[in-house]
């Protein structure tokens, strides 16, 4: 089989990556087998099987919650893996005077951090603070200057975990 590919190196977690993947020579209704390796298990094994179209064509849609290596099999050839990262979906808003952060991912960010940064006026995100998860919201402090301010959550690689990258919120503006 030729390579497999994903249509994005990383993915929002709960979003969706195609993989395909083309059999040289194959007929339409060739089996494929794909195989898979999650972040903490020790190999490939197969998980679901597709079949080709005209001109040994195949690809799925799937939804990996942590960063998973695939392949894919015909009899016994296989592909060169592929990685897929999954990047914490975070999500920040702004209510009265405080940010609440909520991140999501298949495991607990509970006492982990995110840093809230400001977009300065050059252009740089400046770091406010950082504001543990799990805890009471963080109110708006000194550090945010009057007039209208876009803010953001970043969760750093060290506190997303392993199986997973570093992520943002979208960016919030709002008039204090």
């Amino acid at each position: 089989p030729g390579p497999v590919r994903a249509s994005l190196p990383v993915v929002l977690y709960g979003g969706a990556v195609r993989l395909s993947g083309r059999v040289a020579g194959a007929a339409s209704g060739e089996r494929v087998v794909l195989e898979r390796r999650r972040h903490g298990e020790p190999g490939l094994s197969a998980f679901a099987s597709v079949t080709t179209t005209t001109g040994g064509v195949w690809s799925v849609l799937l939804h990996p919650r942590i960063r998973t290596v695939y392949a894919a099999r015909v009899g016994d050839a296989r592909t060169s893996p592929v990685t897929v990262e999954v990047r914490p979906r975070v999500g920040l808003s702004v209510r009265d005077e405080a940010f609440l952060v909520k991140v999501v991912a298949a495991r607990s960010y509970e006492g982990k951090y995110v840093v809230l940064q400001r977009l300065g006026a050059g252009g740089a995100w400046v770091t406010l603070r950082r504001a543990y998860l799990g805890r009471p919201p963080k109110h708006l402090g000194t550090d945010i200057p009057a007039g209208e301010s876009r803010v953001r959550a970043f969760l750093p690689a060290g506190q997303a975990g392993p199986g997973y990258v570093a992520s943002l919120s979208r960016e919030i503006t709002f008039e204090r």
